[in-house]
């Protein structure tokens, strides 16, 4: 399965605000055991391989979810408002460039579809909660990913 997780990561840590809370404290399905808060932890919900009738399609739609993590509510609701708008409104060209792949959105112009926004980003549901066992606060957002691969 090709990821989308490369490009979550990118959206965090090009958007000022939301590295300024989070840092390199990110990760991929789980944080490790003597992690700082706040953290996020982000996991892929499913993948949704997209076809046409010439066969599979580079075009990929994966849902996400991503946990902010934090022993206030108010800093979890404040994390996730700034992971929410990395999310929302990222730079393509930073997430590219962080990547490592400066033409990977360069041209917006798509062989299969004609033209289409190279990355998009919907927001499915938002809910505070609070880890009873562990006296933690968690933000989840739900989202998902459209991205060519």
């Amino acid at each position: 399965m090709i990821s989308g997780a490369p490009i979550i990561s990118a959206l965090v840590a090009t958007h000022a605000p939301a590295f300024a809370l989070l840092a390199d404290r990110v990760y991929q399905d789980q944080a490790p055991q003597d992690v700082e808060f706040p953290c996020a932890t982000f996991v892929c919900v499913f993948d949704d391989p997209q076809n046409h009738l010439r066969g599979r399609s580079s075009l990929k739609r994966q849902r996400w979810q991503l946990d902010v993590w934090s022993k206030s509510h108010a800093e979890a609701d404040e994390v996730a408002t700034a992971v929410q708008d990395a999310l929302l409104t990222g730079d393509s060209g930073a997430v590219a460039a962080w990547l490592g792949e400066p033409t990977l959105w360069a041209d917006f112009t798509n062989q299969e579809f004609g033209t289409l926004a190279p990355l998009s980003v919907v927001i499915n549901s938002t809910q505070p909660e609070f880890e009873r066992d562990s006296g933690l606060r968690r933000f989840v957002l739900d989202f998902t990913l459209w991205f060519y691969s």
